[in-house]
């Protein structure tokens, strides 16, 4: 009888991988619009660097309780 692996089903630590790989491409997605910001737009990059802090933040703790 075949593993779960072997008959395609995705493994749990597969998941989480794919989820921490997520994760690293909307932070870098995060960064492109970050650099795309003019100067003065203080607002914006204040707006995306919240969104990046907390992006980080749930991926490092899920990295701290998986890996």
């Amino acid at each position: 009888m075949p593993s779960d692996n072997q008959a395609g089903a995705a493994s749990p630590a597969g998941d989480i991988l794919d989820l921490l790989k997520r994760d690293h491409v909307r932070v870098d997605s995060l960064l492109d619009q970050l650099e795309d910001t003019d100067d003065g737009d203080e607002r914006r990059r204040g707006q995306l660097f919240a969104h990046m802090a907390a992006e980080l933040e749930v991926h490092s703790d899920s990295e701290d309780q998986i890996v």
